[in-house]
């Protein structure tokens, strides 16, 4: 197959494939099965038009053996009128001895050019002598088996056409029952994994390498469906730990960004929801509080640069705040391995 048979057959869909690659297989196949057959059928006919052709000289060359001897013409025409009658045959000769003609029927000599000819002798006994008395001489055509054989192309060509469409029907059939519908149902699932949406199994039973491979996959959904089920669970217990100790706690990521809370952090620094929440940076907390008095009389800008620089140095560090409400809050930061920290405000 060339590379732009190729590029063209892998744009295709896999119906479309099947076509291109099973029909003219089948094509040919079919087209050499037909001309074996037709040859066959020719072979057969042109036999049984020589077998009948034969078997009508055999019989008429001993039928004629007597008017042959006695030169009885008339009984030699009766006879070669009653073999002209068969469509077959188009001229039938009655010679003498010596070769010479004294009777005939059918067309004329000048139209036997393209004929087949069949010739036999004629003997006639006598005092248990055998006398060649003259040849008999069949002229035939195969016009009848050509007739018959161009009829049985033509059928032939018919149920070719049929046998094609009837192909391409059921490679089209099998090919949505047995490759597209399974596909599409596997293509489906796995768009819906990908969308985060729940994940089914396929429904699909069959013995084949589809059957196998969508089993394979129902069997990692499954797997998949436990281990994330496991994970939520584990979530929801880290949750409920989280929101339900006593100390407040946040985490900031290596840009510094708040990804993890609890309620007690909210609560104890009295923090607006719309301000903690995913994402949101460290110098907009800070700010904020600055904002609004938390760290008393100071350079709001040059507390958050400390405040920043402290929190990239990755050491741990405890201290303690006074709130203007006079609370007193413990607040302790322990760096993270892969960057940002964490901090507990007690």
């Amino acid at each position: 197959m060339s590379r732009g048979s190729y590029g063209f057959l892998q744009s295709k869909s896999l119906s479309s494939r099947l076509l291109f690659i099973a029909l003219p297989l089948v094509s040919m196949f079919s087209l050499a099965l037909f001309v074996v057959f037709g040859y066959v059928s020719y072979k057969v006919l042109r036999d049984d038009l020589n077998g009948k052709v034969e078997q009508t000289a055999d019989i008429n060359a001993r039928v004629l053996a007597t008017p042959f001897w006695y030169l009885d013409v008339d009984n030699i025409e009766s006879a070669l009128n009653a073999m002209a009658r068969d469509s077959d045959i188009v001229a039938v000769q009655a010679l003498g001895a010596d070769g010479t003609e004294f009777a005939h029927t059918g067309v004329s000599q000048s139209e036997l050019a393209d004929t087949l000819r069949l010739s036999r002798r004629v003997y006639f006994e006598r005092n248990n002598v055998r006398h060649d008395v003259g040849e008999l001489v069949i002229y035939f055509t195969e016009e009848r088996v050509q007739n018959l054989l161009l009829r049985r192309i033509a059928i032939d060509m018919v149920l070719f056409g049929l046998l094609i469409a009837v192909v391409a029907a059921s490679l089209l059939i099998a090919n949505k029952r047995s490759i597209k519908e399974p596909l599409n149902r596997l293509l489906h699932s796995i768009r819906m994994t990908k969308h985060g949406r729940l994940r089914r199994p396929v429904e699909w039973n069959s013995a084949d390498e589809l059957g196998l491979l969508i089993r394979e996959y129902n069997e990692m959904v499954a797997l998949q469906g436990q281990s994330q089920e496991e994970a939520q669970r584990k979530q929801a217990l880290l949750e409920a730990t989280l929101h339900n100790i006593g100390q407040g706690i946040c985490l900031f990521d290596q840009d510094l960004n708040l990804m993890v809370w609890n309620e007690r952090y909210i609560e104890l620094l009295n923090l607006p929801r719309d301000l903690v929440k995913e994402g949101t940076p460290l110098s907009d907390i800070l700010r904020f509080n600055g904002e609004r008095g938390e760290y008393g009389d100071v350079s709001i800008q040059a507390l958050i640069s400390d405040r920043v620089a402290i929190a990239r140095r990755r050491e741990p560090y405890r201290m303690e705040r006074t709130r203007p409400n006079g609370r007193v809050i413990q607040v302790d930061h322990n760096p993270m391995p892969g960057g940002g920290y964490v901090a507990t405000y007690t």
